[in-house]
């Protein structure tokens, strides 16, 4: 990284940095984008994904030895199996909240259109990436050890895998979704060892509910 990067202060020098930063950075720009509307809510999520972007591809080094690239339709099947749960479950659980979308003036076409673009390439590309190096390296190997680096990828135990899927559903309103998401997700990571195709299916649902939300234009999803 750039001597002059922000990313060379000490706190972004840790070993849980390239992992923990750009998720918090997406937690708290979200909540603060959550305080507005309309063109600063726009301003503030493009901001959101240019930001933790930046830092994904800034941290590339210190994970990339996790994700090897290779084909398998194991996490295709995973991706569409948890598109179908999350929309297939809808109307069927208590909700934790509701999307903020509709803040917006949905009338103003270009708005939206702008909004439907930047928030389907953020979520099938910036977010998979981020969550998974969270939730499925970080969280997994660091609920069975603190020093979560000399843990092998994809190393299993109950209590790391329930905390962590769990977590990961009440992350998003739609909590029962998730928690099965969760569970699908490092499912995929134990079967083949590689962060890739945890992402791969991250992407998969994401994108397939990203093109389901515009062409159903039910942007509650989102």
């Amino acid at each position: 990284m750039p001597k002059n990067s922000f990313l060379s202060t000490d706190i972004f020098k840790k070993t849980w940095s390239p992992y923990v930063v750009p998720f918090a950075l997406y937690i708290v720009i979200m909540y603060l984008a959550l305080l507005t509307k309309g063109t600063s809510y726009l301003a503030l999520y493009t901001l959101q994904i240019l930001i933790v972007g930046y830092v994904l591809f800034a941290y590339r080094k210190k994970y990339r030895s996790e994700i090897t690239p290779s084909f398998s339709i194991l996490p295709i099947i995973a991706g569409v199996a948890v598109f179908l749960i999350w929309i297939g479950l809808e109307g069927h659980f208590p909700q934790l909240g509701e999307s903020k979308i509709n803040r917006f003036n949905l009338e103003n076409k270009y708005m939206l259109g702008y909004l439907l673009t930047i928030r389907l390439i953020g979520s099938s590309f910036v977010v998979p990436l981020m969550e998974e190096l969270f939730w499925r390296s970080f969280c997994l190997r660091y609920f069975i050890s603190n020093e979560f680096k000399k843990v092998p990828i994809g190393q299993f135990t109950w209590v790391s895998f329930a905390i962590t899927s769990i977590a990961f559903g009440f992350e998003h309103y739609r909590w029962l979704p998730g928690i099965l998401a969760g569970i699908i997700y490092a499912g995929v990571l134990y079967k083949r060892k590689n962060l890739f195709d945890p992402i791969i299916a991250h992407t998969v649902t994401n994108f397939l509910l990203g093109w389901y939300v515009i062409s159903t234009e039910n942007y509650g999803y989102w």
